[in-house]
């Protein structure tokens, strides 16, 4: 963490902020299960002539949620009697919803039969890229989409070593650029939804 080379951290403030996005992300994929299980009865038809919560607005949902955590993350600062570290936690549990509400869209898409109204949406990152697949691919898939996971580490790992390198007099500056950088994939699919 490059925020601990800015000011005084604790083990106790590393563990607060380090499990906030892991506790954001299980309450996420609770809530947006409970979305995903409100309209699972309905066909995928159903669900997108209705315009009810369901999965287009759900996919829009979680992402939205996903990235007002990370830019909110770039931004954050003391707030008496809060630490920084604190505050940090707490948006960084909105970040975690974000990226837990992945999972019950995704499981729903493999779960659900492919719709007929599929042609007609861009494809998204990755429950309609896996509901778009055939029935015999859908496991690859899925597989593909969360082997990204890998590439995104890398370019995280990447863009940090690049931002250190072009900022090394102002480290506050640098971990704050590094967490909002982390918006751009989301930005990024959120128009390709």
């Amino acid at each position: 963490l490059l925020l601990a080379h800015t000011r005084t951290m604790t083990s106790t403030d590393k563990s607060i902020v380090s499990t906030a996005v892991l506790i954001g992300a299980f309450c996420g994929q609770l809530l947006f299960g409970l979305l995903a299980d409100k309209v699972l009865p309905l066909s995928f038809d159903e669900m997108l002539t209705k315009q009810l919560v369901g999965k287009k607005k759900g996919l829009r949902g979680y992402i939205v949620i996903g990235i007002a955590g990370t830019i909110a993350s770039a931004f954050v600062w003391d707030i008496p009697p809060l630490s920084i570290f604190v505050v940090l936690a707490i948006v960084q549990f909105f970040l975690g919803i974000g990226i837990g509400g992945e999972y019950p869209y995704l499981l729903l898409s493999q779960v659900a039969p492919p719709f007929s109204l599929s042609s007609h949406l861009t494809p998204s990152f990755p429950s309609l890229t896996v509901e778009s697949s055939a029935t015999a691919s859908r496991g690859r898939s899925t597989a593909a989409v969360f082997s990204m996971q890998g590439v995104g580490a890398l370019a995280a790992a990447v863009v940090s070593y690049i931002v250190v390198r072009a900022i090394p007099s102002d480290l506050d500056l640098a971990w704050r650029v590094c967490i909002g950088v982390g918006a751009i994939p989301g930005l990024a699919s959120l128009y390709f939804r």
